[in-house]
């Protein structure tokens, strides 16, 4: 379950995308993954995977954070 509203970063020039776009910019993300993902240590392939979810503010419990 993604979040179901636009969230913004006190302070912070990024903008999340729209809750309407985390679907597909998930996916985005795990496809773009996957090629190189083998080759990667799974701390590497971890941390890889880490800022670019953050970017994306994917989770609900980050609701109406200003």
């Amino acid at each position: 379950m993604y979040r179901d509203q636009q969230v913004f970063i006190s302070g912070a020039e990024h903008t999340p995308p729209g809750s309407f776009l985390l679907k597909e910019k998930m996916e985005e993300l795990v496809i773009g993954h996957e090629g190189e993902a083998q080759q990667l240590h799974p701390v590497g392939r971890g941390a890889k995977l880490h800022m670019p979810s953050l970017l994306v503010q994917v989770y609900p419990a980050m609701k109406k954070v200003r």
